[in-house]
C-alpha cells in the first residue's frame, strides 16, 4: 500500500496503524500537492512503477476559509485547482494504464456535494463538480474496452482538520440568504 500525505506525522502514524492492524506493507513518501512540481511527480511514478496498483482512492483536496469567491484571491482558487483537479488528473494518469494493461483496477476520487452549489467555497465547489464529470466520462471511456472502474463518490458534512465550514461563520441562516432565490 502506498500512501501520500503532506503531514509526516499523520502518514506515519497511519501507515503504522495498517500496517498493525492489517499486517500490510506500506510505502509512504510526504508530497504537498499545493507546491507541485513535475520532480514530486517523477517521484511518485517511479514510486508507484514497482508496486502493482489495484486501487486508487484519491482524497486530496482542500480549500481555504470559506468566504465568498468575490472576497477570495486567485492564490485561493489556484489552491483549490492544484489541490483537487489536478492532483485527481496526474495520479489517475500515473496508474490507470497499467490498470488497463492488466484489464483490472479500480479508482475511486472523493467528491463533495458542495459541486452542486457550495456557498462560501465556490471555488473548491467548482473542482469538486470536475471530479464527478472527469470520473463519469473517463468510466464511459473505458468501459468500452476495459474491467477497470472509475467512480467519484461525493460527500456530503464532512468534517475534517481540514475542512471545516460547519461552525457559526456558516450558520444555516447564512446559507439560506445565499441559497438560489426564488422566483
Amino acid at each position: 500500500m502506498i500512501l501520500l500525505d503532506r503531514l509526516k506525522t499523520e502518514l506515519e502514524s497511519t501507515a503504522n496503524y495498517l500496517e498493525r492492524e492489517y499486517k500490510v506493507q506500506t510505502k509512504h513518501l510526504v508530497v504537498d500537492f499545493v507546491k507541485q512540481n513535475e520532480d514530486m511527480w517523477s517521484t511518485i511514478a517511479d514510486m508507484v512503477d514497482h508496486v502493482q496498483v489495484s486501487i486508487l482512492v484519491n482524497l486530496v483536496g482542500g480549500t481555504t476559509t470559506p468566504k465568498l469567491w468575490l472576497n477570495s484571491t486567485v492564490v485561493d482558487d489556484e489552491y483549490a485547482l492544484h489541490l483537487t483537479s489536478i492532483s485527481a488528473l496526474r495520479l489517475t494518469r500515473i496508474v490507470l494504464p497499467k490498470m488497463v494493461e492488466r484489464n483490472k483496477g479500480a479508482i475511486l476520487l472523493i467528491g463533495s456535494m458542495s459541486f452542486q452549489a457550495g456557498p462560501f467555497v465556490a471555488a473548491y465547489a467548482g473542482e469538486k463538480g470536475k471530479l464527478v464529470s472527469f470520473a463519469k466520462s473517463l468510466n464511459t471511456e473505458l468501459e468500452q474496452f476495459s474491467n477497470v472502474t472509475i467512480q467519484c463518490m461525493t460527500l456530503a458534512k464532512v468534517h475534517s482538520p481540514g475542512f471545516n465550514m460547519y461552525k457559526d461563520a456558516n450558520s444555516p441562516s447564512k446559507y439560506n440568504r445565499y441559497s438560489k432565490r426564488r422566483c
